[in-house]
């Protein structure tokens, strides 16, 4: 009987270890990326191996799987990444070779190229790929990835993690699905080194990409980082690493404490008191977030991405435009082809009533910019406060003519219109911006204010009850309609 009871606890207890290893297991899984996931013998065989930490198995596993995807013939991409993923380096060359011959300067063909390169230990080549690739596209994600591979496989660590930090800074990752495995790889072979020779902070910062695409590495990357304090590698990246994984998991005091130290080791990281800026500005901290857009700035003024950030915290949140405006003049001495930087000085003039000033950066910009239909209107504003009528209106049309889809060009040059009493060309423009989105109401009684400025009471009166429809408490319809269909009546009256 004894024994019964026995047996009966023990399959109990082995039912309910069970369930926790199930219940556990599918909630990691849940968070894994779809790429782990590939429906064939090799592709789990690579998701076990990944499960376990053997990523070099893993990637080895998950070549096999698409080298004979690729050779039945079975492929979901285009043929140069089918021949990528299959290991078929001569064909994905000759491919992107074509490509490259007819458009000279297509991206993906010259990312495949330097896919290739890297493959065939060429590291040079790779990194003049990507650095025709990121003139032709700053940032851009793929390219950067590509060289902090690179550069990790030659041991240049500060060259490999700056890469990588600003791979992700902009919220981006790699979409070649090639150069996840190829992270894989090159993160299996790192940690294959010999204890003392591994780069710990750099294994870190790649952990920390890859919780993008499982989150459970986020406890991978700061044990890594927590190694490279203790033993002095690269603390300051090792850090920021820990800091953004902590901010990630929703840990905002262990993230800025994290950053905080970051920037205890470096003063001049740029990119860990950018983070620090990013904590404090969801914190509701603006003063300690300028501090650290400021800083972040001061460290890398050539760089336009901290410029945007001092300008979002310093004249979007603050609106100290006495404080922005030498800053801003800095940022486009140290950039002068950064439209961005040209844009925020514009503005800032404006509100200061630098109305000269302001119309010469943006007329810089739209010439280094000139299909940009926002930098249009902003030179139409310019244009504009200076009472240049008609040099504004055509500011105005030429953006609608850039990106006719843009309900905001309408919208500002119905205002315009409006300021200036064109009533029936201001309704015009008002009709078009709310065809294609505009989604202020306030602005719906601009447009009815407008038709019964021109008579059509009518008109007017079914314009303001659309108002009300959409916004029962809107104030203005509800002061304006009594009146417009008093006048309505007055006009069938007549009739």
């Amino acid at each position: 009987m004894a024994a019964s009871v026995t047996y009966k606890k023990m399959r109990l207890l082995l039912a309910i270890v069970a369930a926790v290893v199930y219940f556990f297991t599918k909630q990691h899984l849940a968070q894994m990326d779809d790429w782990l996931f590939q429906p064939s013998w090799q592709g789990s065989k690579g998701l076990a191996l990944y499960s376990v930490g053997n990523l070099n198995g893993a990637a080895t596993a998950y070549r096999a799987h698409f080298k004979a995807a690729y050779d039945a013939g079975r492929v979901g991409y285009d043929p140069a990444m089918a021949a990528l993923l299959a290991g078929e380096h001569a064909q994905a060359k000759e491919l992107a070779l074509g490509i490259l011959a007819k458009e000279p300067d297509d991206i993906q063909a010259e990312l495949t190229l330097a896919e290739v390169a890297l493959a065939e230990r060429r590291y040079s080549d790779v990194l003049e790929g990507t650095k025709h690739v990121l003139n032709l596209r700053t940032d851009q994600a793929d390219a950067l990835m590509l060289t902090s591979l690179a550069f990790a496989q030659t041991q240049h660590v500060d060259e490999a993690i700056d890469a990588m930090n600003r791979t992700l800074r902009h919220g981006r990752i790699a979409s070649r699905p090639s150069i996840f495995f190829r992270l894989l790889e090159t993160t299996g072979d790192l940690e294959d080194l010999p204890r003392d020779q591994r780069p710990l902070a750099l294994l870190a910062n790649y952990y920390r990409y890859l919780r993008i695409h499982d989150e459970a590495n986020g406890r991978t990357a700061i044990r890594y980082a927590k190694r490279a304090v203790r033993t002095g590698d690269r603390p300051a990246d090792a850090y920021l690493a820990m800091g953004i994984v902590y901010e990630k998991q929703g840990k905002p005091d262990q993230a800025l404490d994290a950053l905080l130290k970051a920037i205890e080791q470096n003063p001049n990281h740029a990119e860990a008191l950018d983070w620090g800026y990013r904590v404090y500005l969801k914190r509701g901290d603006l003063l300690n977030a300028y501090h650290m857009a400021r800083a972040a700035f001061e460290a890398a003024p050539a760089d336009p991405f901290y410029e945007q950030h001092l300008n979002t915290v310093l004249v979007t949140r603050l609106g100290n435009f006495r404080e922005a405006e030498p800053l801003l003049e800095r940022a486009v001495q140290s950039t002068p082809t950064s439209t961005h930087a040209l844009w925020s000085l514009g503005y800032v003039y404006g509100m200061l009533g630098k109305d000269q000033e302001s119309l010469a950066c943006f007329q810089r910009a739209v010439q280094l910019d000139p299909n940009n239909a926002e930098l249009y209107e902003e030179l139409g504003h310019s244009l504009a406060r200076l009472r240049r009528k008609d040099e504004a209106v055509a500011a105005y049309r030429q953006a609608i003519s850039l990106n006719p889809s843009r309900y905001q060009s309408h919208t500002a040059l119905a205002l315009y219109y409006t300021k200036q009493f064109r009533h029936r060309e201001a309704l015009q423009e008002y009709e078009m911006a709310f065809h294609l989105g505009e989604p202020k109401d306030s602005l719906r009684v601009q447009m009815c204010i407008a038709s019964h400025v021109l008579g059509d009471f009518q008109r007017s009166v079914e314009c303001l009850q659309t108002v009300l429809t959409r916004d029962q408490k809107n104030e203005a319809a509800r002061h304006l309609l009594p009146q417009i269909r008093h006048n309505l009546d007055l006009q069938r009256s007549k009739l």
